[in-house]
């Protein structure tokens, strides 16, 4: 028993080091050197975390707000340089011809809008291919970049970070948003492609939302053409049967006034066709395209 209680001690005494340790990152000030910058970076942490998820929640609520993508995308990338001083920051996304194209974008010239990019073709491109993020400390040793969209021209004077991660939709790189930063050698840059990974997944959810409204209007849309052809083809003209003369004048009557803005009155007894009339020079005139409205005049 003595020697297992020997050699239990030691273990004990590594937890308490342990303990110790992890007491030294405590916001409670300890009399020790070096303690004031000890409980000021558990304050500095707190205060990025908390930047970063008053981010996400403006994020959210700007691509929440509106159905207008590129729009919404443009008030994202401000919130990241008013809240993170980004210098620059752009959305790509696969247009047609499984090309890139910048969907929205903020500190970069007008012209920029007009790039494209292949697929694996820049940074850019080869986070879109491969799905995963990349991360370039020191742009101005990297010589990956094309310097299409933005020339940088900060490079000479000061260093740049670019960061970039890909936008998702069904499992599949469908984006990417990118951001150059102020170098900073003491940025924790895993952290900071986490944040970014988040935004780019809400920006995703929106682009999903938005495609499945664009697809429903297309849909409603087609519909409604199918429908309005349908009735065109049921009340024309000649679905009127008759070959009687007076039945031949009321044809002509109805193709006269059918061109014109006028008021046309049809008189008949019950059950003579007064409504198909109606509907036949509706579907036939300029106003085939708006509602055909009846009114019981009976009632």
């Amino acid at each position: 028993s003595r020697k297992n209680k020997r050699s239990s001690s030691p273990a004990r005494g590594k937890m308490a080091r342990a303990s110790g340790a992890e007491g030294a990152v405590s916001p409670i000030a300890v009399p020790a050197r070096g303690g004031a910058k000890r409980s000021a970076a558990p304050a500095a942490v707190h205060a990025r975390e908390s930047r970063r998820l008053s981010t996400l929640r403006e994020v959210s609520q700007a691509l929440s707000g509106t159905l207008n993508l590129r729009s919404a995308l443009h008030r994202v990338l401000e919130i990241l340089a008013r809240h993170h001083g980004t210098v620059r920051s752009l959305v790509t996304l696969l247009g047609q011809g499984a090309e890139l194209q910048i969907e929205a974008s903020d500190g970069l010239d007008a012209h920029a809008h007009a790039v494209r990019y292949r697929v694996g073709e820049g940074i850019i491109g080869r986070v879109v291919e491969s799905g995963k993020p990349i991360v370039v400390p020191r742009v101005s040793q990297e010589p990956a970049f094309l310097n299409r969209a933005a020339k940088r021209p900060e490079l000479p004077k000061e260093e740049l970070s670019f960061v970039c991660v890909p936008v998702v939709l069904n499992r599949r790189a469908v984006g990417a948003l990118g951001v150059d930063l102020r170098f900073n050698p003491e940025r924790d840059y895993e952290r900071y492609v986490k944040f970014l990974g988040i935004v780019a997944s809400i920006i995703a959810q929106a682009l999903k939302i938005q495609r499945l409204v664009e697809e429903d209007k297309r849909r409603l849309v087609a519909e409604n053409t199918h429908l309005r052809q349908e009735l065109r083809e049921r009340y024309d003209f000649s679905s009127i049967i008759g070959s009687s003369g007076p039945v031949r004048q009321m044809y002509e009557q109805m193709a006269q006034v059918a061109a014109t803005n006028t008021t046309v009155l049809i008189r008949g007894e019950s059950g003579t066709g007064k409504e198909l009339i109606a509907h036949a020079i509706h579907y036939n005139s300029l106003r085939a395209k708006k509602p055909f409205v009846k009114v019981s005049c009976a009632a």
